[in-house]
């Protein structure tokens, strides 16, 4: 595992932030404090400026302080490298309409960046890794198709993929997929959330209504949506 000391190059002190400093360096540093910490953490998870009565930061302050308080640190090589992608990503794109994606996409076009910046420039990993995530996420399940007769029951043995909580519907959005990577979804209450206790990659024999089929609005996939589920059996994960 190749592992590079990052650098620190800051120009142009002229108030309390640092003035420019390199990009992809920049990132990098974002990068290995999220993977330090387990998850990027927004300001909105923390108290003000990121100081909150227990002492959580955001990911934004934490990269702050390191290049206000320099110290030597060993990054992995693959670091660099998906840094490295990140400004491609933005620099190349298409000229975006949203605000936040717009300014991500100026910062790219230049080498080193205002410090005054920093907080798009660490928002920059996350929107770029959720961004693979679905596009990875579509790209394996592009041939699911329709399954069952809308108004009918039938029996499905599904693999269960994940659940969100929707705060709007005050629910959560279940998706299996069956053994053909056919998407299948329902919409389930915090109730029978913890009364099923199904963990994800669990195998489920169940029976169930075929409410719709719909294609997704953003990514035009094809799901089926069931409801009035009654269980057969829960075989467990396989992996």
């Amino acid at each position: 595992m190749k592992v590079r000391t990052m650098a620190i190059t800051i120009t142009d002190k002229t108030d309390s932030y640092p003035g420019n400093t390199d990009l992809v360096t920049l990132i990098a540093r974002a990068i290995w404090q999220i993977e330090t910490d387990g998850g990027f953490i927004g300001n909105s998870n923390t108290g003000y400026r990121g100081d909150s009565a227990h002492g959580v930061q955001s990911t934004k302050d934490k990269v702050a302080h390191y290049y206000n308080n320099p110290v030597e640190l060993g990054v992995d090589e693959a670091i660099y490298d998906e840094a490295h992608k990140i400004v491609k990503y933005f620099r190349e794109m298409a000229t975006p309409t949203k605000d936040f994606i717009l300014e991500c996409h100026n910062i790219a076009q230049e080498p080193q960046v205002s410090m005054k910046k920093i907080g798009f420039v660490v928002a920059m990993v996350p929107t770029y890794r959720k961004t693979i995530e679905i596009q990875n996420y579509n790209k394996e399940y592009e041939n699911s198709d329709y399954v069952g007769i809308a108004g009918k029951r039938q029996n499905f043995f599904v693999k269960f993929l994940e659940k969100r909580f929707i705060p709007n519907n005050d629910s959560y959005l279940y998706t299996f997929i069956d053994r053909r990577k056919n998407l299948i979804k329902t919409w389930v209450t915090s109730e029978k959330d913890e009364a099923w206790e199904w963990n994800v990659n669990d195998c489920i024999d169940l029976d169930a209504f075929v409410r719709k089929h719909e294609a997704n609005k953003f990514s035009g996939l094809r799901e089926t949506y069931i409801n009035r589920i009654k269980l057969i059996e829960n075989k467990g994960s396989t992996t």
